[in-house]
């Protein structure tokens, strides 16, 4: 479907080749003395829907047979996203704009643990461990020095960046997000986040008797029976945490997974000094606990609630939420 009209695919059918193609036919259709924006979102590799085209398959055929067939999937299908890429970049480039391109490329969070691999760090898709929350970003301008950062970004800080970035000097009034450009361009300058925090309202857990008796002074702050995590500076703290496991390479003999032994439904964690959440600490710093259940507390007053409606530009048929196949 494209603009609510079933279509018939000239050329690549891959979904991946597909809207590598499109771009290109974009990029060459543009003209040049007019800024242009393009927002790439490929389905590749949100799961492992299907096997990718015979041609990425060639470089796994030693692990074939020793993982399991989504595992398997999942890296042909990256394989024809790294080709897609790799096309959209040489698109730019026999075009004559690569130089003055701004080129992001981003994740919006960790693979499913059950087919891909964020190890070494703990956890996977669906869960706030770092492992299902950071997602690896490239940014590449002519501008730029090569360095690899560590700071802390959340996706809401990608509009008022990039618009930093190209000078468009339009007003945003009230955002989330900050402008990181400037930390960004100078390796030595710090980020102007010191903050992150995410919580489901919706995916809540009953606390048993014991547990409401161990966490009342806590409960009276948050509900920590809430899936959710904040982190301030290196302090991050995970309420009713799951997707716990540290999940290695399917096709490692070097490591082993490993399974997580927390039963707590309130974690805290010092990524400064355990970046891999391997050493709980909420008994040592209780008082930073209780700082980081007041910040979800104050947020959750200004949650809006969450409502699903159906859009014009969406395919509720099949899927439920907002699917935005209109341009």
């Amino acid at each position: 479907m494209y603009n609510g009209e079933p279509v018939t695919i000239e050329g690549p059918s891959y979904e991946s080749e597909f809207v590598a193609h499109q771009v290109d036919q974009i990029v060459k259709n543009h003209n040049q003395s007019n800024p242009l924006f393009a927002y790439v979102a490929f389905q590749a590799v949100h799961v492992p829907w299907v096997m990718a085209p015979h041609e990425y398959r060639t470089p796994y055929d030693s692990v074939k047979g020793k993982v399991n067939s989504d595992r398997y999937k999942l890296l042909t299908m990256i394989s024809g996203l790294d080709r897609a890429v790799e096309n959209i970049v040489g698109s730019l480039k026999e075009a004559g704009m690569w130089k003055d391109t701004l080129f992001v490329f981003t994740s919006d969070n960790g693979g499913v643990g059950q087919t891909a691999s964020n190890w070494p760090l703990r956890g996977a898709k669906k869960g706030f461990y770092e492992g299902g929350i950071r997602g690896p970003t490239l940014i590449h301008h002519s501008s730029l020095n090569n360095y690899v950062s560590n700071k802390m970004m959340h996706v809401t800080d990608w509009l008022p960046t990039i618009m930093s970035a190209v000078q468009c000097d339009v007003h945003l009034d009230d955002i989330d997000g900050f402008d990181q450009w400037d930390a960004i361009s100078h390796k030595g300058t710090k980020s102007p986040r010191s903050q992150l925090l995410s919580f489901v309202p919706t995916w809540v857990r009953t606390l048993r008797a014991d547990e409401q008796e161990t966490y009342k002074e806590e409960m009276e702050i948050f509900n920590i029976g809430i899936h959710g995590f904040v982190r301030k500076d290196d302090f991050k703290l995970l309420t009713s945490p799951s997707h716990g496991e540290w999940t290695v390479p399917h096709e490692s003999s070097k490591f082993r997974p490993r399974l997580s032994n927390n039963t707590k439904r309130l974690e805290l964690y010092n990524l400064a000094n355990d970046p891999y959440e391997e050493h709980e600490v909420s008994e040592k710093h209780p008082e930073v606990v209780k700082e980081l259940l007041k910040i979800l507390a104050d947020h959750e007053k200004e949650a809006v609630t969450l409502n699903h409606s159906h859009d014009r530009a969406g395919c509720p048929v099949n899927c439920g939420p907002l699917l935005p196949w209109l341009d």
